[in-house]
């Protein structure tokens, strides 16, 4: 089986050149994406012609379009069977003894991404390991999935991912997150391999801020809680509101509460948040049997709550459907607005 080894590169130094002559010596065929480099770069990219195609285009658009961009140069060459892919940096940041590793288990695991999970050795830089902490845990938040290292950029898997991965969106490195975000989101396995790292990466010549990144990729994965944290807001709003003018009516105060916050909850969720997923109406029907379970649970157990412990009824409802939130949420991204595998 053919290996393909994409290697998105902006202004790089001699090292791409190193990294090329040994991918190639293990067997990789190499496809360079210049991310919009001055063309004051160009004797690296022709240096590096001996062993490999070089592709790209004129302005930087960033890491997660240039690999992009290269696996979209791959299907129209090469289809997308028959070979796997692995995405390496352009810096020996990633051991080829690693990436061949890595990608020998993704021929053998075709239905999964195979990444490469780097160790957290002494040398590693005090702001990578805070970075790589708070991205590993807001991405398991956001998707239950635990992963070691959701920054990586080694990543290797069958050329049979290549429209799902262009579907992905982000221009950026947020856009390796937001390909782990659809992958788990759709139940495909992805599979930790440990990996050494390299830290001889000049401050100048590294264009990832990670601080910066780690914020923008929590904006991604904020996507996931704030359309229910916005509904919440108004569901509590218009609950507190319908009690205040009618105390006797508890039970109608959440359901009318629970129906218009649910109405605009299900529009931003399939449009903005999860994307369209199935035909409207069985999404609508999913939903509907979803809002009316997590309704009964909340009505019950406010009642309850309000009848045996000595609270008021905005606060026990925020108690309970502060319980309820999470099994709401995995079940809309994992049953409700699912991504078809063939869907764009």
């Amino acid at each position: 089986m053919k290996r393909f080894a994409v290697i998105p590169a902006y202004e790089p130094d001699a090292r791409l050149i190193q990294v090329v002559q040994q991918a190639h010596g293990a067997g990789f065929q190499c496809l360079i994406v210049n991310d919009g480099s001055d063309t004051s770069y160009d004797p690296i990219f022709e240096a590096a012609t001996p062993w490999a195609t070089i592709c790209g285009y004129e302005h930087n658009q960033g890491k997660g379009h240039a690999l992009k961009y290269g696996f979209a140069w791959l299907q129209e060459h090469y289809g997308i069977s028959g070979f796997t892919v692995t995405c390496i940096d352009a810096d020996c940041q990633h051991s080829i003894a690693d990436a061949v590793r890595i990608t020998k288990a993704a021929a053998s695991h075709p239905e999964a991404l195979c990444v490469g999970s780097r160790l957290n050795g002494s040398k590693a830089r005090i702001e990578a390991l805070v970075g790589r902490f708070v991205s590993n845990t807001v991405f398991a938040a956001a998707t239950g999935v635990n992963l070691k290292d959701t920054l990586s950029g080694l990543r290797a898997f069958d050329a049979s991912f290549i429209p799902l991965l262009l579907a992905a969106e982000g221009k950026r490195y947020e856009y390796e997150t937001n390909v782990l975000l659809t992958l788990a989101r759709q139940g495909i396995t992805i599979l930790e391999y440990p990996i050494s790292t390299t830290q001889n990466v000049s401050p100048r010549k590294r264009h990832f801020n990670n601080i910066t990144d780690v914020v923008r990729i929590g904006l991604e994965l904020a996507k996931f809680g704030g359309s229910s944290l916005i509904c919440t807001a108004i569901d509590l709003a218009l609950f507190q509101l319908i009690v205040g003018l009618f105390p006797a009516g508890l039970a109608w105060a959440n359901i009318a509460a629970r129906i218009a916050s649910a109405s605009l909850n299900f529009s931003i969720n399939r449009r903005r948040v999860f994307g369209v997923g199935e035909k409207m109406g069985t999404s609508l029907a999913k939903y509907a049997l979803l809002a009316l379970f997590i309704l009964a649970c909340s009505t019950m157990a406010i009642t309850w709550v309000t009848s045996h412990w000595e609270t008021g009824p905005l606060i026990a409802k925020m108690i309970v459907d502060g319980a309820l939130f999470f099994v709401n949420w995995t079940i809309q991204r994992t049953f409700i607005f699912k991504k078809q595998p063939n869907q764009n």
